[in-house]
C-alpha cells in the first residue's frame, strides 16, 4: 500500500493551479462583457437545459469523490486517483456549463413572497 503511494512521482502542482484560477477568474470577469442570448438558445440548445446538465454533473461528481473516498480507505491508490481525475472532470465541465449558462441566460429572481423567498435567499 505505501509502496505504491511513494513510487508515484511527486509533482508541483502549484503553477498549474494558479494558472487556471487566473483563467478561470478572467472567464468569470469576461462573462459581464458577453450579450445575453435574446433566443434562449446556444448552437440551437435551449439555455433551460443547462440547469439539468450542472445537476447531473454535480452527482456524478458527487458519486467519484465517495469512489475516491472508499478506494482510498481500501489503500487501492490507483483507483482513488482516477475516482478524482473524473470528479475534476465533472466539476471542470460543470464550471463550464455554469458559466455559460449564467453569462448567456441572464438573471433569475425568486418568483414569490414570503417566508421561503428568505429561505431562498439565505
Amino acid at each position: 500500500m505505501k509502496s505504491e503511494a511513494n513510487n508515484l512521482k511527486q509533482r508541483n502542482y502549484t503553477p498549474l493551479i494558479w494558472g487556471l484560477s487566473v483563467v478561470a477568474v478572467i472567464i468569470i470577469l469576461g462573462t459581464n462583457y458577453i450579450p445575453r442570448s435574446t433566443t434562449d438558445t446556444i448552437f440551437g440548445m435551449k439555455l433551460t437545459v443547462l440547469p439539468l446538465i450542472n445537476a447531473i454533473l454535480n452527482g456524478f461528481a458527487f458519486l467519484m469523490l465517495i469512489g475516491a473516498l472508499v478506494s482510498i480507505i481500501k489503500g487501492n491508490v490507483k483507483a482513488h486517483r482516477n475516482f478524482i481525475l473524473a470528479a475534476f472532470s465533472a466539476t471542470f465541465i460543470f464550471l463550464i456549463t455554469y458559466l455559460t449558462y449564467h453569462a448567456l441566460a441572464g438573471s433569475t429572481s425568486y418568483g414569490e413572497d414570503g417566508l421561503l423567498k428568505y429561505v431562498y435567499y439565505f
